[in-house]
Formats: C-alpha cells, sequence, structure tokens
C-alpha cells in the first residue's frame, strides 16, 4: 500500500497536533494553530505556517527544529519541505556526554537503561555513539 508523502491536512492531523506533548513549548496558542490549518491543505503546508508564524512571534525571519533524532529523517523532511535547509553540527562527544548527564532520567533518553544507574558515563558515550 502505497503512503502519500504530504498527506492532505485532517481534522484529525490538526488535533494529534494539538495533543502532543511537547507541541506546548512552541508557545502557539490553540487559535493561531487553527488559522494555520486554515490556511492550508497538505500536512507539510500546515507545519510549515506553524513554523512562520512562530518566527514572526519571535521577530525572526526563519524558524528551525533542532532534535538530533530527525537526522534519521532527513530524506522525508526534504520531501516535505524542499526549501529547508540543513545544518549537521558535529560535537565533541565529551561535550555530548555531559549535556546527556544534565537531561537524561529513568524514564527519558539512554536513561531508561538498566546499565544507567551503575555507569551513566558509560551509556552517555554509548548513546552518542549510537
Amino acid at each position: 500500500m502505497a503512503v502519500d508523502v504530504d498527506p492532505p491536512l485532517t481534522p484529525e492531523l490538526v488535533e494529534r497536533t494539538l495533543g502532543y506533548h511537547r507541541f506546548p513549548r512552541l508557545g502557539l496558542s490553540e487559535t493561531t494553530v487553527r488559522q494555520a490549518a486554515a490556511s492550508a491543505s497538505t500536512y507539510a503546508q500546515f507545519v510549515g505556517n506553524l513554523y512562520s508564524e512562530y518566527a514572526r512571534l519571535h521577530g525572526k525571519p526563519l524558524a528551525g527544529e533542532k532534535t538530533p533524532d530527525y537526522v534519521r529523517y532527513l530524506r522525508l523532511l526534504h520531501t516535505l519541505f524542499p526549501w529547508a535547509r540543513t545544518v549537521h553540527i558535529i560535537r565533541d562527544g565529551r561535550d555530548t556526554a555531559l549535556s546527556i548527564l544534565e537531561w537524561a532520567r529513568g524514564d527519558k533518553g539512554p536513561g531508561r537503561f538498566a546499565l544507567w544507574q551503575e555507569d551513566p558515563i558509560a551509556v552517555a558515550a554509548l548513546w552518542w555513539r549510537w
């Protein structure tokens, strides 16, 4: 079964976006989200509208995303957003491990692994390597 790369925007997709546990971090009101949806016919247009509004609210010409896991989806992301640019930053593994020690916890990231309690540095290094 073929999957449409850029599906039509549906009320269900809008609700899933609003209900996503990390979405409130953007600070966009429900009204703003619904306005972005009203002027979009596809999911990519909707997401583009949301990021454009986020940039406008912060007085910036552009907005972006810095989630490292998205590196695994670059082909899809560039298909959905062909105008997007990718900035690939390679961090020093030691710096990354120190950062992981600050945010990982028992239910998040490498903190979920049993070895985390015994040797978080080793787990952080393995996580970075992965």
